[in-house]
């Protein structure tokens, strides 16, 4: 599946790009295969549920199958979308000349997160899980398209922007779904889940479910571990709070 969708992006990336009509085309007619992988997928892993009822490590990994199989399959939906922008427009170009590269650059980070993506898949390694850094490429590439449309000089018309503020996010959710995919791995090999408060794959295998703050890399610098500790959660549960007083307040002044 990831080999499908990879190839998926790239193809829909050259059609915006060359206004190339036969690509769009290929990318829309092949959707159905990731639609097909995705629903053996979850037939099987659904019949392993029913009928084996797995448990432990092989439980985690027909969940992290569904879930994973559901990411992948999205990331071709909007390789999609993107095909039907450059079909739409054609014979006429989607992007501007003036930001072409910026989404050359979405679509090749684009490509490698998904290749990368399925090589998490097969080698379950820990080491090669961690897709942050493109994912952090990606969406810088994102924010810098809204300082673009928001440039007092843009000149291209209306049609361009709209465009624009409508693809730009189909890059930047391939890269969120490969990074949900690589963390359904951490989680098999692991146990833990990323992002939900205990240690990343990478840090709980080193340093265990320990609540304190994990050491900096030598030398200093940022914490190793990206995660949200218990300590972090309570400094923005005030945060929090504050934000929704202030909304319901606000509501309470439009009833008045």
């Amino acid at each position: 599946m990831c080999g499908e969708v990879a190839v998926a992006v790239q193809k829909a990336t050259r059609a915006l790009l060359d206004c190339g009509l036969q690509l769009a085309e290929e990318v829309i007619s092949e959707d159905v295969k990731a639609d097909e992988l995705r629903a053996d997928a979850e037939a099987k892993a659904f019949a392993l549920l029913a009928l084996q009822a797995p448990e432990a490590t092989d439980l985690r990994i027909v969940m992290a199958t569904i879930h994973a199989a559901g990411d992948i399959e999205r990331i071709g939906d909007l390789a999609l979308h993107v095909a039907q922008a450059a079909r739409r427009r054609h014979p006429h170009p989607v992007l501007p000349g003036e930001i072409k590269p910026d989404f050359t650059e979405m679509g090749r980070v684009g490509v490698a997160l998904a290749v990368k993506a399925g090589e998490v898949i097969r080698g379950r390694d820990l080491a090669t899980a961690e897709l942050e850094t493109d994912d952090d490429a990606m969406d810088a590439l994102h924010r810098h398209m809204f300082t673009v449309l928001m440039d007092r000089n843009w000149t291209y018309r209306v049609a361009a922007a709209v465009d624009v503020t409508l693809l730009a996010p189909f890059y930047e959710r391939y890269a969120d779904h490969a990074v949900s995919v690589a963390r359904r791995i951490i989680y098999v090999i692991t146990g833990q889940m990323p992002g939900t408060g205990r240690r990343c794959g990478p840090c709980w295998k080193r340093w265990g479910d320990n609540p304190s703050s994990p050491p900096s890399p030598a030398g200093g610098g940022a914490p190793l571990c990206r995660a949200p500790t218990p300590a972090s959660r309570s400094r923005r549960r005030p945060v929090v709070l504050c934000a929704l007083q202030g909304l319901r307040h606000s509501a309470e002044s439009a009833e008045m």
